[in-house]
């Protein structure tokens, strides 16, 4: 399979929030080409091999585009059945029974139909489909509009189901008018308006959890408050309780995120003695939730702790050639037993990366780096105990993040033919775009620390591989 090279534009979001958008130069390129000719290589390898063809070959039959396509979706973004059971986001694991029950063509069959076929001609570039998927999207927001202006229909689980794909397809299609962040605040909107109720089916628990949850995190992303903090029955929406330990965590981070925006803000009003109590209450909470993270962290039972892999045992030849190139790679890779398990960690590293940053930039080191600490950093990572971590210099800290970060992507990517890696149809590999694209762009976003800029490129390069080779084009926001 050749790879054609792709006159491509980037869109890069500055710290004033508009968008600047480039063309890359022949050197960007040459690298794109690079990095998508070594992954379609791993594909390769990781894939079953095919029967050598016969000479005589009949006539082809003519292809149903959208059967394809649909089937690719249900494979790459519901969440598969080997992950049942407490699951973080219940990543569209909902959708079929939704989708049985409104088979009738309506705006949740059309919303499906058009990020199934966005999502395939993204990956496949077949001639068409692109303008197929466009004019699905077309007709289901305009009926989804007519169902949101109807008292009784507004709060049902198609119309919420609808918006999240809608906001789906943006992602994945590469919108650059923002308009997927509109249809995100019109979820929360609506698990707002939907009230308690929305807990008691398994429907309606799904859409809160991957709304609500993923809410949070873009706020934690942003430092920004969440427009309207719905009220629900935490036991109900998060039964297990690791995973409502860490959504609390989740929740108090969002909160002295936000505070930070508005107390360290330039030109802020506030009297100098309520601004430094203020101040201090703000650091004794980011410090508390520090501790009780680390804690989380010990508490885990070993079923939930991932283990690691030497990259050159997992992975020889991709380490043979990047120890060739003298190019970044990380040194030992994380294992996880499913993709469910791998989500909680996620969530915990991409937590980890803003508070440290927070804790960097608004009070003072937790004590000087000596020349132990990067020992200190490599025996805290296989020892999940709260007596070493806590004492560590945040900057070796955060860098120890950012690197946990890298270490978990060829797992999710798939990069090797392990039985263990995300390498199989139908084992969510959509998702694990998405989850990459979250981590990956909070290691970016670091500054207080000085990250290597052959990992950075390295990062940079898989942003492009999601969004060129996975077709999700959102990725190329952030690379």
């Amino acid at each position: 399979m050749a790879v054609q090279p792709v006159i491509v534009s980037f869109t890069f979001v500055n710290q004033t929030g508009s968008s600047v958008v480039a063309k890359p130069d022949e050197e960007d390129l040459a690298i794109i080409k690079s990095h998508a000719m070594r992954a379609v290589h791993r594909q390769r390898r990781a894939s079953p091999r095919k029967p050598t063809r016969t000479h005589k070959l009949a006539a082809p039959l003519a292809t149903d585009w959208e059967d394809l396509a649909l089937c690719k979706f249900f494979g790459d973004f519901v969440f598969p059945k080997e992950n049942a059971g407490g699951n973080a986001f219940r990543y569209l694991d909902f959708l079929p029974s939704i989708y049985e029950r409104d088979a009738k063509q309506s705006h949740l069959t059309d919303a499906v139909l058009a990020v199934a076929l966005i999502h395939f001609a993204n990956q496949k570039r077949v001639e068409g489909l692109n303008m197929r998927a466009r004019r699905s999207y077309a007709r289901s927001l305009n009926l989804v509009n007519r169902s949101l202006a109807n008292p009784i229909e507004k709060g049902s689980d198609e119309v919420l189901a609808t918006l999240c794909l809608l906001a789906k397809y943006e992602i994945i299609s590469g919108d650059e008018t923002g308009l997927w962040r509109s249809h995100e605040k019109g979820q929360a909107a609506l698990i707002n308006h939907r009230g308690k109720a929305q807990l008691q089916t398994e429907a309606g628990l799904g859409l809160f959890r991957l709304i609500w949850i993923r809410q949070q995190l873009n706020c934690i992303a942003q430092s920004a408050t969440p427009p309207e903090r719905p009220t629900f029955n935490w036991d109900l929406a998060f039964p297990s309780p690791h995973l409502k330990q860490l959504m609390l965590l989740v929740s108090r981070l969002v909160l002295v995120r936000s505070q930070a925006h508005e107390l360290f803000a330039d030109g802020s009003e506030a009297i100098a003695e309520e601004k430094t109590t203020a101040e201090l209450q703000w650091a004794h909470e980011v410090q508390s939730i520090d501790e009780d993270m680390l804690s989380f962290r010990q508490s885990l039972p070993p079923e939930l702790h991932h283990w690691s892999a030497a990259s050159c045992v997992v992975i020889p030849e991709e380490a043979r050639r990047a120890r060739e190139a003298a190019e970044y790679l990380p040194m030992h890779l994380n294992i996880f037993y499913n993709l469910h398990h791998a989500s909680i960690w996620h969530i915990y590293t991409y937590c980890q990366i803003y508070l440290l940053q927070s804790m960097i930039q608004h009070t003072s080191p937790l004590c000087n780096c000596g020349d132990d600490m990067p020992q200190q950093v490599e025996e805290s990572s296989s020892m999940f105990t709260t007596t070493v971590i806590p004492s560590i210099c945040l900057h070796l800290r955060l860098q120890q993040a950012i690197d946990d970060v890298c270490a978990s992507v060829p797992f999710l990517l798939g990069w090797s033919d392990d039985a263990r890696f995300l390498n199989t149809a139908g084992r969510g590999r959509g998702i694990a775009c998405h989850y990459i694209i979250w981590v990956l762009a909070a290691a970016l976003s670091v500054r207080e620390v000085l990250v290597p800029e052959a990992q950075r490129e390295w990062i940079r390069a898989r942003l492009i591989e999601v969004g060129f080779l996975h077709g999700i084009r959102h990725a190329l926001v952030f690379a």
